[in-house]
């Protein structure tokens, strides 16, 4: 199914009587966005795989099928802001951690100095147009800062789908999903919570030769920060995975995924030395 199709498919089934039109237009919009230059490995592939983990979880009968069409409209959404590191925003390793610096990413660890995560952080904030606005607007505000790319693909969840047909309450489930994937912390198995945070985390389960595709994207998208404070932030960010007691939260994540999401970030680990 093409992308574009299943956002339609989710928003009739969520807001059957909005104007599909309008909503076309959002998901185009979307589209854009996932398909901006400066990405690699947040791009309509990883939506595509996101979507896919979704339907699978859906499939093993862990959502209904409302619960899943609302994950994944979130999913549409949950990097449609997606800033990443101008040169000049790099420390150099061993320099104190700047205090805007954080690792909003797949579970933020502790800062250890270096501007590393699998979300990015912000460029500096006299070059991006405002993340909420049309393309042809006139910039009017800075771009997110680091930790703020979730809260600004929630607020733009929040300003797409206002008035355009879908319930406050649903609309209220979506921007706490694309908020909650900022530290992907554990939930209690089942329900929309466990299911998004499980496909946004699909790709660590992935067969080998795309997980190490996945690591070499990330690294493109920080192609700015030197080798050493690179592969010390990384480390950071994945570790905490191999010290949980899982990885994931669904069902169907434990069972099918974890084995090889444990054995993929050994691996990598390893490579980072």
């Amino acid at each position: 199914m093409a992308l574009i199709d299943s956002w339609r498919e989710d928003v009739a089934l969520l807001a059957p009587a909005a104007p599909s039109e309008e909503l076309l237009t959002v998901g185009t919009d979307l589209l854009r966005r996932w398909g901006e230059p400066h990405r690699r490995y947040h791009t309509t592939t990883h939506l595509a795989e996101m979507l896919s983990a979704l339907r699978e979880i859906e499939q093993a009968g862990e959502l209904a099928a409302r619960e899943a069409a609302l994950a994944r409209v979130a999913a549409w959404f949950h990097d449609a802001v997606y800033a990443v590191l101008d040169p000049g925003d790099v420390p150099h390793l061993g320099d104190p951690a700047p205090a805007a610096v954080s690792t909003p990413g797949h579970d933020a660890p502790p800062n250890h100095g270096a501007p590393v995560d699998t979300h990015g952080t912000a460029p500096r904030p006299d070059t991006h147009p405002d993340p909420i606005a049309p393309v042809d607007t006139p910039p009017r505000e800075p771009r997110p800062g680091p930790g703020d790319n979730e809260e600004a693909s929630a607020r733009l969840a929040v300003h797409s789908l206002t008035g355009n047909g879908f319930r406050d309450a649903d609309i209220g489930v979506v921007a706490s999903l694309i908020r909650a994937s900022e530290r992907h912390e554990l939930t209690s198995p089942g329900g929309p919570e466990a299911a998004f945070h499980d496909a946004d985390l699909w790709i660590l389960a992935a067969p080998s030769d795309r997980f190490d595709e996945y690591c070499t994207e990330v690294r493109e998208e920080f192609a700015v920060v030197p080798d050493a404070a690179y592969r010390m932030g990384r480390s950071a960010v994945l570790r905490p995975f191999l010290d949980r007691d899982h990885v994931y939260a669904t069902h169907l994540g434990r069972a099918e995924w974890e084995p090889r999401a444990r054995v993929n970030l050994a691996r990598e680990l390893a490579r980072l030395g």
